[in-house]
């Protein structure tokens, strides 16, 4: 149903005038309860008084701040224009001959209360959720922090295994050419007392050649250094992670 506009009537001159039109024009009780709440609603944000005082008029079904909370006998809340506070507001439309008995007006001042009740509860959950929040934020922290300090220690452990393995390869490459050299040693030695030249000629050019090859394996043969540093990649980082994803702390551990 549309708000209430004052314009749309031009012929009406009073507010009895208006009351009227709408009683009339009500369905049941509740749809005049309806409409008046809405009249009101565009009465209190048009007014150039109270238009000045409330920045937001809302009913009380349109207001987020009760969330799923049934009515409570609260029609209206507005909010004020210089303290941002929250007002509650009865609506009540009865007929003219109506008396207001001083126990409705008693159970008015209690909306207030009522009203005051549900700040203190959505503050307190707003609270809980900032909390909430900071604690979450706060091991998202430590989490990508954990994972950090994995990534750093598997980059480390990387290059340490990358040395370990040519050292020992190295080592091994270094046995091998004593033990082909002492081989070549022995060839040579079992040719020495060859009479046939052909045959010694030929012996002799595939004895070099086995020498050439088991200098070409000597590690010592060349430059000794440092060796380059591995290329750090998902795969080969993941030995070293201890369960923990080389693609990012949101894949969490053992996520690949």
């Amino acid at each position: 149903m549309p708000s209430f506009d004052l314009s749309r009537s031009p012929l009406l001159t009073t507010v009895h005038d208006v009351l009227g039109e709408l009683r009339d024009a009500a369905w049941d009780e509740r749809d005049k309860g309806d409409r008046f709440e809405r009249l009101i609603a565009s009465y209190l944000r048009t007014d150039p008084l109270y238009a000045q005082k409330y920045d937001e008029v809302w009913r009380w079904s349109d207001w987020l701040g009760r969330e799923a909370r049934p009515d409570t006998g609260i029609d209206l809340v507005a909010r004020e224009r210089e303290t941002g506070e929250l007002c509650a507001i009865q609506c009540k439309f009865y007929d003219a001959s109506r008396t207001l008995e001083k126990g409705e007006i008693d159970s008015f001042f209690s909306l207030d209360d009522a009203l005051a009740q549900i700040l203190q509860e959505i503050e307190l959950r707003a609270g809980f959720a900032e909390d909430a929040r900071l604690e979450a934020e706060r091991a998202r922290i430590e989490h990508e922090r954990q994972w950090e300090a994995a990534m750093e220690h598997a980059k480390v452990k990387l290059v340490e295994s990358h040395r370990d393995d040519i050292f020992l390869q190295q080592a091994e490459n270094w046995r091998q050419t004593k033990l082909l050299r002492d081989y070549v040693a022995a060839m040579t030695s079992a040719v020495a007392d060859l009479e046939d030249v052909d045959e010694r000629a030929a012996v002799k050019a595939w004895i070099d050649w086995c020498a050439e090859s088991a200098e070409q394996n000597d590690p010592l043969a060349g430059p000794l250094r440092m060796p380059d540093d591995p290329e750090a990649k998902p795969d080969t980082l993941k030995p070293f992670l201890q369960g923990w994803s080389p693609y990012g702390p949101e894949a969490g551990r053992n996520g690949w």
